[in-house]
């Protein structure tokens, strides 16, 4: 049964083409140009399916565990909201599609892994990252912002990949907003010191929710106190410069007329070595009580085991509430080295 229908379609199919050759093309000679020009066109193409199946495949799988890995380390907050789906197109161009639960890229004829790659993350965030929250960020800090998860995402690739990002799309970016370069350096800190996932982004989230919750209209107030935000975050990463500088500790607290929030850091030897909770405890409990809408505990290295209790006795208390879970971090304080940090997010009641 199954040997005749194929013995049927094929003579369809052959009489088909033959028809199509030898009758109907000859009568439209209009049409052979471009026929013949989308053959041309589709014969590499088809061959090459099996080596673009694996550039789809290492495309989709990594930038997938990077999204996963974001978003669970954000406290649930969805930095990147939308899954990725990698299609290919005939065209020259990238397209891409905006779907309900997922970003499509359709990538061009090109095959090279690594522009095929940077050109896909790049397309992926210009369209997932942080889609609510960029209405109220200074466009070149967005920009930045957008620009740092893709080197964070770029670090277990090879250099090459990396030069086809700063070529394609940072230096061009650096021309249309010059700001970018000031804002990425201090991003790049931040986010070497693990804080940009477990802080900064989500704050902004947090913050964002808020406002459209309370249908806030952006303004250029909110702009420059995030912009504020970045300097406070980046003043706790560069604590030991800044206490040289100023002759003083950096404040952990940024209380502002939109933003109010507060960084606990467990980082003093005495109070680990005693395993002594309780000063870092009373500290989060007073400034949840009246004066921030969001708190973090953050501890790295030998001070995590200690953050972690000040979050398990803050979690106790009726005025305020842990933010999903714990988010765990990865610091490089030198070349080859990592330590490993945690932070847990708190905000007030009511």
């Amino acid at each position: 049964m199954i040997e005749w229908l194929k013995y049927i379609l094929g003579g369809v199919v052959g009489s088909f083409i033959t028809w199509f050759f030898t009758r109907w093309l000859p009568d439209h000679p209009e049409y052979g140009e471009k026929i013949f020009y989308s053959l041309i066109r589709l014969i590499p193409f088809a061959f090459s399916w099996k080596k673009r199946k694996v550039i789809e495949k290492e495309i989709h799988a990594y930038i997938t565990e990077e999204i996963n890995s974001i978003n669970n380390d954000s406290y649930g907050f969805k930095i990147l909201p939308k899954g990725i789906k990698i299609e290919w197109t005939l065209k020259k161009e990238e397209e891409v599609i905006i779907e309900e639960n997922e970003i499509v890229i359709r990538l061009g004829m090109r095959e090279n892994p690594c522009e095929n790659f940077v050109d896909a993350l790049i397309l992926y965030l210009a369209n997932s990252f942080m889609p609510y929250e960029s209405i109220y960020l200074d466009p070149a800090l967005c920009e930045a912002c957008k620009f740092q998860i893709a080197v964070s995402m770029l670090r277990r690739r090879g250099n090459e990949y990396y030069k086809v990002f700063i070529d394609r799309y940072y230096k061009p970016a650096i021309e249309k907003y010059k700001e970018i370069l000031n804002f990425s350096n201090k991003l790049e800190m931040i986010e070497k010191s693990g804080l940009l996932i477990s802080i900064f982004l989500p704050a902004l989230s947090f913050y964002t929710d808020k406002w459209i919750a309370q249908m806030k209209t952006p303004c250029l107030e909110m702009q420059q106190e995030i912009i504020g935000l970045l300097d406070f975050i980046h003043n706790i990463v560069i604590r030991k410069e800044y206490e040289e500088e100023t002759g003083e500790k950096p404040p952990i607290d940024y209380q502002k007329k939109y933003l109010k929030v507060s960084i606990i850091p467990v980082a003093r030897k005495e109070l680990r070595e005693k395993s002594e909770y309780r000063p870092h405890l009373e500290k989060a409990k007073k400034k949840l009580k009246r004066e921030v809408d969001i708190l973090f505990i953050t501890g790295r290295g030998k001070n995590a085991g200690l953050a972690e209790v000040v979050a398990y006795k803050l979690r106790k208390e009726l005025f305020c509430e842990q933010i999903d879970g714990v988010s765990k971090y990865s610091f490089y304080p030198e070349e080859g080295i990592m330590i490993e940090g945690i932070c847990c997010a708190f905000k007030r009641k009511g």
